[in-house]
């Protein structure tokens, strides 16, 4: 018999399950639809939905004495927490401009306009985007140390592997650290290659980077999507984050709701979309992110594909993948190879993570202890 995740009282599942139900509520929906926040809330209730499947997995391997996993769990709690704040705090503006706004033939939130959704969300509407996308990176970092935990725990279990496809990580464009330690260098060789027209017959170029988890492949192409340069050249941007599922029909569906802002049903075929979004981009220079790629089915790259080369000569794809084999399969492109920071950096971010605001140079001992660790980290942003 399995042994429900609970901490101080707190039962994980049960609780994450609350938060799922609230995040799917018609009210809050519509609400989020209105103030330009669906693809935020549909980015945390995909992430509550993978944290939710780990959850299930990590009852038949729980035990108290597992540091890690009490850590990551007493971690999803308090990221849990400020997600029912938020999902409270939408429940009750929703509510509110029902009550504010039942008349004539209003009976519900469907009749609420953007506009209308725009005066009394405001500036915080703003605000609650930005709570959302941070909440959800931070979920998604738990699912991914929760993941592999429960990779290093599976050999106590009858040796049986921790099911990998059961979640995957989910990104965005949006930075979610207001400083990022290095990566200068290779942020303006890619950006260069970027803005390199090219001369070869294809209309797009496909540069992957490559690198081993954790070490700053999606933060990299989060500073280079977000660059003014690059904003000012392609006259439209795309990111998608492909993880373990490359579905070509989710996949190019997800491509067109980035660029048109639209949701598109989920009836219409694999044509269809594909013809969507051939209109889209034709004769537009874009610029297309493929987040932490994973397939290398060479068939299903090319069927998306099929539809960017009607872009615009000089239209560039980015992949992001550990496998340098994929790199060689989808890439038209040199990749680009990270590795772990150079000191300096690494040291200063260590210094972040290690003392807080405390100074180490008012300390001398724990500077000499802090550069020691560090240099075995060998650069490690994960580490």
């Amino acid at each position: 018999m399995s042994t429900a995740l609970v901490i101080g009282g707190w039962f994980a599942q049960s609780f994450i399950q609350t938060l799922l139900d609230k995040a799917s509520n018609c009210a809050i929906q519509q609400l989020a639809r209105c103030r330009g926040l669906h693809d935020d809330l549909r980015r945390l209730r995909t992430s509550l939905l993978r944290i939710h499947a780990i959850l299930d997995k990590a009852e038949t391997r729980w035990n108290h004495k597992n540091t890690s996993l009490v850590e990551l769990v007493r971690q999803l709690k308090d990221a849990a927490y400020d997600a029912e704040d938020l999902l409270e705090e939408l429940e009750y503006q929703a509510a509110k401009q029902k009550v504010e706004h039942r008349g004539d033939q209003i009976s519900d939130l469907f009749s609420f306009s953007p506009s209308t959704a725009s005066e009394w969300l405001g500036a915080d509407g703003d605000d609650a985007g930005t709570r959302l996308r941070e909440i959800q990176e931070k979920l998604c970092n738990i699912a991914a140390d929760m993941m592999d935990v429960m990779q290093l725990l599976a050999p106590d279990d009858g040796g049986r592997q921790f099911d990998w496809k059961v979640v995957g990580r989910e990104t965005s464009s949006f930075l979610t650290e207001t400083v990022v330690f290095g990566r200068g260098q290779e942020r303006e060789k890619v950006v260069e290659l970027l803005l390199d027209s090219g001369s070869g017959n294809s209309s797009f170029s496909v540069l992957p980077l490559v690198g081993i988890g954790g070490v700053g492949k999606t933060t990299l192409a989060q500073l280079v999507y977000n660059d003014n340069r690059v904003g000012n050249y392609f006259h439209l941007k795309v990111w998608v984050c492909v993880s373990d599922n490359f579905n070509v029909k989710r996949l190019t569906k997800e491509i067109i709701e980035s660029a048109t802002k639209v949701e598109q049903s989920d009836e219409l075929n694999l044509d269809t979309l594909q013809q969507i979004l051939k209109e889209k981009i034709a004769s537009e220079r874009f610029l297309l992110v493929l987040d932490d790629v994973w397939s290398e089915n060479r068939d299903d790259w090319e069927r998306l594909c099929a539809p960017l080369r009607f872009a615009a000569r000089g239209s560039k794809v980015i992949v992001t993948t550990r496998d340098t084999k994929i790199a060689s399969i989808i890439g038209t492109m040199k990749e680009i190879s990270l590795d772990g920071l150079q000191d300096d950096a690494y040291w200063e971010l260590f210094k972040k993570c290690a003392f807080g605001s405390v100074n180490p140079q008012e300390h001398l001992e724990l500077e000499v202890i802090g550069r020691k660790i560090a240099g075995k980290l060998k650069g490690s942003p994960l580490a």
